[in-house]
C-alpha cells in the first residue's frame, strides 16, 4: 500500500475515532450532570467535570477539522486532475477560500503525505506534482510500438485512492500521479 494512501486511510480512522470518542465523552457529561443535580451533590458538579468537557469539545471540533481537511483534498485532486487546475489562485477561486488558506493547507497535505512527488512552487504559486504542472501533465510513457496507436490505446481512469482522473495505456496498470495508488 503506498504512503499516500496510508496517510489518507489513516487520518479518516483517526478523526472517526476522535469525532466517536469525543460525543462518548460529552453523552457521559452530560449523564453524570444530569444525575448529579437530581441527587442534589455539589461535589460532583465541581470544577473538575469541566475537564472531561473541554476534552469531548476538542474531540469532536479535531474529528470534524481531519473531515473537512479530506473532503478538502479530494476537492483539489478533482480540480487538478480533471480541469487542470494548478495555480492556487485559481484553486482558491474555485474553492471559495484565499490562496493563502489553499497553499497553507495544500502544503500541510503534502506534509502529512497526502500528495506524493507534490511541492509548492512559491514563485509561480501553484502546485506541482511528479514534476509538471496540472496545465502541463506528464505524458504517458508508451513503447515505440504502441505510440502510432496512441490515441486508440489509451483508456481513461479514477484513482480510486484519491479520486483523480487520467489516461492511461489499455489494459496496463499505472501509478496515480497525485496520490501514488496502483490504477487498474
Amino acid at each position: 500500500m503506498n504512503t499516500s494512501k496510508v496517510a489518507i486511510v489513516t487520518s479518516a480512522v483517526f478523526g472517526k475515532v476522535a469525532s466517536i470518542t469525543g460525543y462518548f465523552f460529552a453523552a457521559v457529561f452530560i449523564l453524570i450532570l444530569v444525575l448529579g443535580l437530581f441527587d442534589n451533590s455539589q461535589e460532583i458538579l465541581g470544577v473538575w467535570m469541566l475537564i472531561p468537557l473541554a476534552f469531548s469539545i476538542f474531540l469532536i471540533t479535531k474529528g470534524y477539522k481531519i473531515k473537512q481537511r479530506l473532503k478538502r483534498f479530494k476537492r483539489y485532486v478533482s480540480l487538478i486532475s480533471t480541469q487542470h487546475m494548478s495555480s492556487l489562485e485559481n484553486i482558491a477561486v474555485s474553492t471559495a477560500q484565499s490562496a493563502d488558506f489553499v497553499k497553507k493547507d495544500m502544503q500541510k497535505m503534502i506534509d502529512k503525505k497526502f500528495f506524493v512527488n507534490a511541492v509548492i512552487d512559491e514563485a509561480a504559486k501553484e502546485i506541482v506534482i511528479g514534476g509538471k504542472t496540472a496545465s502541463a501533465p506528464a505524458s504517458v510513457s508508451v513503447s515505440r510500438q504502441t505510440q502510432t496507436t496512441e490515441q486508440s490505446e489509451l483508456e481513461k481512469y479514477t484513482c480510486s485512492g484519491c479520486g483523480a482522473s487520467g489516461t492511461k495505456p489499455k489494459g496496463t496498470l499505472s501509478i496515480c500521479e497525485y496520490c501514488g495508488s496502483t490504477v487498474k
